[in-house]
């Protein structure tokens, strides 16, 4: 199943957290009926938006996204949420 994930245009906010936790629990219930899933999900890391606000704050892109990005993963674990089964970009490891 293939799910969008979120822009990182910013602090992840509760429609990130509503999508996934939904996404997540349709993900257990076809495990639990003994479906085999693949879950792939990607992460938009540009749009104008996203140029605009690292424009704004002065940093790069890469920055910026990188760090919203982070925020994105540590919430997404603080939910107990699975990650995907693929991902468009390696998952970025950080010190907690």
């Amino acid at each position: 199943m293939y799910v969008c994930g979120p822009t990182v245009d910013g602090v992840p906010h509760l429609g990130h957290g509503r999508f996934s936790l939904v996404f997540d629990v349709l993900r257990r219930y076809l495990l639990f009926i003994g479906l085999d899933v693949t879950y792939v999900s990607n992460i938009t890391d540009i749009e104008d938006k996203i140029i605009d606000r690292a424009n704004a704050l002065g940093i790069g892109i890469d920055e910026f996204t990188a760090t919203n990005e982070a925020q994105w993963w540590e919430i997404m674990d603080a939910l107990g949420c699975c990650d995907p089964t693929r991902h468009r970009m390696p998952r970025p490891m950080w010190t907690a």
